[in-house]
């Protein structure tokens, strides 16, 4: 297990962790990744102000085509981001909507994917693509994507094979 982060060293409380101290759009890996997880990550990178990240209004954009050049043939990325109307809440996160979630997935297809959105006071539901991404988002509150994904090889996607995760 790599871990890449700028702020916090979790090799401390687990072990087997190879820890890199890094900005992950400038570290250099010459490893091949099964599996790269970004959980509650990418909605954070080249927003600036926070967990020691800079300004850079592609950041994230760059490091979902650094991940794509990390992951091996058959590797997948596990990603989950929040979703609605696209917005940057700086110095917190990014929301991905319509015009920016194409973007952010841009050479990689889905596998399987879910969306939720919170119901006012209440607990989180399954909904559809176009549900979570007309949701309305402030800086606490949007929709959730969770999505299995790969990289786009060089031959034809395989047509219709995206289902719920």
């Amino acid at each position: 297990v790599t871990a890449i982060d700028p702020w916090d060293d979790p090799s401390a409380i687990v072990d087997g962790i190879r820890f890199i101290p890094h900005d992950f759009n400038k570290v250099k890996l010459s490893s091949e990744f099964d599996v790269v997880v970004l959980c509650s990550v990418v909605e954070h990178i080249g927003v600036g102000g926070r967990f020691n990240s800079k300004d850079d209004p592609d950041g994230d954009l760059k490091a979902m085509a650094g991940v794509a050049g990390l992951l091996s043939a058959a590797g997948k990325l596990f990603l989950t981001i929040p979703v609605g109307a696209d917005a940057v809440y700086r110095p917190w996160h990014r929301v991905y909507g319509r015009q920016r979630l194409p973007m952010l997935l841009k050479g990689f297809e889905t596998i399987c994917s879910r969306f939720l959105v919170k119901e006012p006071d209440g607990p989180w539901r399954v909904c559809s693509d176009a549900e979570a991404l007309d949701s309305p988002a402030d800086i606490r509150r949007y929709a959730l994507g969770e999505m299995i994904l790969r990289k786009i090889q060089s031959e034809a996607p395989h047509a219709g094979e995206e289902r719920a995760c």
